[in-house]
């Protein structure tokens, strides 16, 4: 893992892959996707390479602009890792 960030690196490598690919499919570059999500290119190019993990109003901005859901973007990361103590995640909209 990287020094600040808890997310393990091939999961935060993968969701920069996902955006790289997304962006390449539309045709922008790193400067237009940057300045259309309102952020600074080296966060895009860092998190494209799987170097930052990005805060959920970063991937807010960037799936906004590549049209893209959230859900999408994040989807099967950290599935495969088990959770503390072995429990699933409670379904908040699910029986209790």
């Amino acid at each position: 893992m990287t020094s600040s960030d808890s997310i393990p690196e091939p999961d935060l490598l993968l969701l920069g892959i996902r955006i790289a690919t997304a962006r390449q499919e539309q045709d922008l570059s790193i400067d237009s996707l940057a300045t259309a999500a309102g952020l600074d290119r080296k966060t895009i190019m860092r998190v494209e390479r799987g170097l930052h993990a990005p805060s959920v109003v970063t991937l807010h901005a960037v799936a906004h602009v590549l049209d893209i859901p959230l859900g999408d973007l994040i989807e099967e990361l950290c599935g495969g890792h088990p959770r503390p103590g072995g429990r699933r995640a409670r379904d908040p909209w699910g029986p209790s």
